[in-house]
């Protein structure tokens, strides 16, 4: 039978510390079958927790001011979330408990994914300080904020004093808390940006020890290709030298399916060679972004003259023409 799952958080030290044979806790789960997030087989034994942190593991005779049998179920640490887009609600009075994460076991949530991570870091912070916030986070700075704030919505590389502020602004990001940079080169402005000023800014996250996350620039066939957009990504870490987080990897639509294989292939070869990756999925069939992001060319949407383009009634046939199909 199918065991269910109890889901403690990562806030708690998971330590195991030898006591005498009767001691006293707040809270004592028995009978449980523990999974440390080791990777080790679970195995039978009571955890005690006082004052918020898990102060024993084993099966010594103790006690407790609340005992809970979770015989049949799994005591595990907090679950990470490493691809949300949870930046605006968690930073919203409303919903800062997260009671939908923390529900599922999850303790931990990544923010700022998908190049959308704002430069600010501190007062994102200070505002999820402030206001409390139900469980852990982790932020990004975007790689399309950075280039949004030096160059608009401009489609041409940088000049070198422009790709110098660019730098800047990570640095600082990462030296307000940032763990890393995250890109969405399938958007605009991101998807004006060519490797190099991307391997450039991570070369930044590498002197602070973080890591790259990535929206591809291509996961179907629109540009460059499911595979290379692939390839790309693993280019700009293995340049910089970081770890690299591929998001919510998938063979979108059908002129890529039956490429998953061959883009694990791809990733296990790079692993071989020492390049450190991971990657994240959705457990559903469908995708979501934006309505602009799923239809108009990119070109459309360069230097702030969507609406005027839109609005050509010559272009409008060329437009429609260029409209990913489905």
């Amino acid at each position: 039978m199918k065991k269910s799952i109890i889901f403690f958080s990562l806030l708690l030290s998971l330590t195991t510390i030898t006591l005498a044979q009767t001691n006293t806790y707040d809270i004592i789960l028995t009978n449980g079958q523990i999974l440390d997030g080791s990777g080790s087989p679970p195995y039978p034994a009571n955890l005690a927790i006082s004052q918020n942190t898990i102060e024993y593991i084993g099966n010594n005779e103790s006690s407790a001011d609340v005992t809970i049998d979770t015989t049949g179920l799994y005591i595990t640490p907090g679950f990470i979330d490493l691809h949300t887009h949870a930046d605006r609600q968690l930073a919203n009075n409303r919903l800062k408990n997260a009671l939908n994460y923390l529900t599922q076991g999850v303790t931990l949530v990544v923010t700022g994914n998908c190049g959308g991570g704002t430069c600010d870091v501190t007062d994102y912070f200070n505002t999820l300080k402030t206001q409390g916030l139900g469980l852990n986070t982790i932020h990004l700075v975007g790689h399309n904020t950075v280039r949004q704030a030096v160059l608009g919505a401009a489609n041409r590389p940088p000049t070198p004093d422009e790709l110098e502020k660019m730098k800047n602004l990570v640095n600082k990001a990462l030296n307000e808390g940032a763990a890393g940079l995250s890109t969405g080169l399938f958007y605009a402005p991101g998807s004006y940006a060519q490797t190099d000023e991307i391997i450039e800014l991570a070369r930044i996250v590498k002197k602070h020890n973080g890591f790259y996350a990535s929206h591809l620039r291509d996961e179907s066939n629109y540009t460059i290709g499911l595979q290379n957009a692939v390839r790309e990504a693993i280019q700009i870490a293995e340049s910089a030298g970081v770890p690299l987080q591929i998001s919510h990897l998938k063979a979108m639509g059908t002129p890529v399916w039956n490429q998953a294989p061959d883009v694990c292939q791809i990733i296990e070869t790079a692993q071989q060679r020492g390049v450190v990756i991971y990657a994240d999925q959705y457990p559903y069939t469908a995708s979501s972004t934006s309505l602009a992001a799923a239809t108009i060319p990119r070109w459309i949407q360069a230097d702030g003259k969507t609406k005027q383009l839109l609005q050509d009634e010559k272009l409008l046939p060329q437009i429609k023409r260029k409209i990913p199909a489905k």
